[in-house]
């Protein structure tokens, strides 16, 4: 079964609820979600990484600072194929991306923006929506 290792930047950030969303769909693959800090990762967090990223078959990075953060401690790192999701437009050019396999750009404008700084497979991914993932409020207010 093919396994893919998701990796964000903290439990309860966007990105993370964004990875668990989609986790209970992927029930034809080996998808797990993990968090790793990316200024200051606990052992915990480094050696989960460790274990589950050596028998993974792609790397899904969804915080690019993250991802450098764990390439430059886990060399190995690189040898797995790793998909990388772009979320900030702001940061698109504080790295080169031309070492991933794929860079996904989560709006059009970020994909565009990102077609004349790599080389690398350039995708346009929405970001994902549940409907059920949230209780509908009748009561919602604007405070």
């Amino acid at each position: 079964m093919l396994k893919v290792v998701c990796i964000v930047d903290k439990v309860n950030t966007a990105l993370w609820r964004l990875g668990k969303v989609v986790e209970p769909y992927h029930t034809n693959i080996d998808y797990k979600v993990l968090d790793c800090h990316p200024k200051k990762p606990s052992p915990e967090q480094l050696q989960k990484i460790e274990t589950e990223c050596r028998t993974a078959d792609i790397i899904d990075a969804q915080y690019f600072r993250t991802i450098e953060m764990l390439r430059q401690k886990f060399t190995w790192i690189k040898d797995i194929p790793t998909v990388i999701t772009m979320n900030n437009p702001y940061s698109i050019k504080e790295s080169d991306w031309n070492s991933y396999q794929a860079v996904i750009g989560n709006n059009k404008s970020i994909k565009k923006d990102l077609e004349g700084i790599t080389a690398s497979r350039l995708e346009h991914i929405p970001i994902v929506v549940d409907p059920f993932f949230w209780q509908f409020n009748d009561n919602y207010s604007f405070n």
